[in-house]
């Protein structure tokens, strides 16, 4: 996964259905917020990056818990395959990313690979449900 430079940065604001519909103009499809402040996380923006040479939604989610957060959700579209979550380090930052029904997803963070996959787990649930 490659980001290239922010084309759109937009804050969160008291309307974050606002800055999703300002973020998802942009896209092939609607971007979906999910909500993770169960996992004590809150959702701080959105920009709009070029991953592998495609628009995609990075959601950005911060916390007061260093265990965990700060978070980036980067959610764009792909034609290609299916597949199941994957863990990658690159350099100190872990990803996890799956594709699924058209939909590319990658949680990046320093948390521990124990929260990504519980978080991961939640973002695909909510992501198929909303």
């Amino acid at each position: 996964v490659s980001t290239g430079d922010a084309l759109v940065d937009v804050p969160a604001n008291g309307d974050n259905g606002d800055v999703i519909q300002k973020v998802s103009q942009s896209l092939p499809q609607p971007v979906r917020l999910p909500n993770l402040q169960p996992w004590g996380l809150s959702f701080k923006g959105a920009r709009l990056v070029v991953v592998d040479g495609r628009p995609a939604a990075q959601l950005v989610y911060n916390t007061d818990n260093k265990a965990i957060g700060p978070l980036a959700l980067i959610i764009g579209s792909t034609k290609q395959p299916d597949i199941a979550p994957t863990f990658e380090r690159r350099q100190d930052l872990n990803l996890l990313y799956w594709r699924h029904q058209g939909r590319a997803s990658v949680l990046v963070g320093q948390s521990e690979i124990g929260y990504l996959w519980g978080i991961a787990n939640d973002v695909a649930w909510q992501l198929d449900a909303i």
